[in-house]
């Protein structure tokens, strides 16, 4: 199944205002973005970072300024969005298309920093796109990645569970899937990487009032994934996991 190209033009024009300032980004991304850079103080100006479903930009624009890191690639499915990002991020490299398509055009074991918010659990191929995402990353790097948990059944199926894509509030406009999780499931995938390391931090809501999903409450949390330094699967992983009681009292 192929990914979905989005072309609605809310994309371009919500990302161009929203999220491109540190203070707008989540809570639970800042923190985790915070606590994979502790330590790398001194050396963020070659941090490298690729941004899977980067809209306009604005990641590594709150990155630049935030943290002083500019070496930043995006990726951007939505056409707008990734003419508006080259247009007032000339020193980026931004990349239109689908990830799994132009994925040849960035480099395997090369960014220190990849990062998905919002991206492949709003899309079709899941795993696939996890899979891929994580071998751009070096040895020793870090993939972040924003999902949604359940205690309940995983659900990754489009007539199931899906988002409008609607800045307004409204339920009109392109469909996009909206992927979640049981925990269990997810470390499942997770095992399957190389990781050396876990961090994770989230909290419980409400599902956004332009989706359509059989739960009532999610746990929102944003994952930091450590590359195994070795390249070698770890039968140790060691998991920092800051989530609610509910769904770290289901981990098994």
């Amino acid at each position: 199944m192929k990914n979905i190209v989005y072309k609605e033009k809310d994309i371009k024009e919500y990302f161009s205002k929203d999220r491109v300032k540190w203070e707008q980004f989540y809570e639970s991304e800042k923190k985790v973005i915070q606590k994979t850079l502790h330590g790398l103080e001194n050396i963020l100006e070659k941090v490298s970072v690729l941004d899977v479903g980067c809209a306009c930009g604005g990641l590594g624009i709150a990155l630049r300024e935030k943290f002083n890191i500019v070496n930043y690639t995006g990726i951007e499915i939505n056409h707008q969005a990734a003419k508006y990002a080259k247009q007032i991020n000339p020193d980026f490299q931004i990349i239109e298309g689908d990830f799994l398509e132009v994925s040849k055009k960035v480099k395997d074991n090369y960014y220190d920093l990849a990062f998905s918010f919002s991206c492949i659990d709003w899309q079709n191929n899941f795993n696939l796109m996890l899979n891929e995402l994580f071998a751009k990353v070096k040895p020793g790097g870090n993939l972040l990645v924003s999902l949604r948990l359940t205690t309940e059944k995983s659900i990754n199926d489009i007539n199931k569970s899906y988002q409008y894509i609607n800045y307004d509030g409204n339920k009109i406009g392109e469909k996009a899937p909206y992927v979640i999780f049981n925990i269990n499931d997810l470390l499942g995938n997770f095992k399957i990487l190389n990781i050396n390391d876990l961090y994770a931090y989230g909290y419980n809501g409400r599902p956004s009032e332009t989706s359509v999903t059989p739960y009532k409450e999610l746990c929102f949390c944003v994952f930091s994934l450590q590359k195994s330094i070795n390249g070698m699967k770890n039968n140790k992983l060691k998991m920092e996991i800051d989530l609610p009681n509910n769904i770290v009292n289901e981990i098994k």
